[in-house]
């Protein structure tokens, strides 16, 4: 049961970080469009 407990924990950090870097990649395209956007606007 431990053991199960433990590669439970692990998996939920993996996953944790796998939509952390993910969201931080969203977060930078969105940003380099609306530079973008901004920067055709004028």
């Amino acid at each position: 049961k431990a053991i199960r407990l433990y590669c439970r924990g692990i998996a939920d950090a993996i996953l944790e970080g796998k939509a952390q870097s993910l969201q931080e990649v969203v977060q930078a395209a969105q940003a380099a469009e609306e530079k973008q956007a901004a920067t055709a606007a004028e």
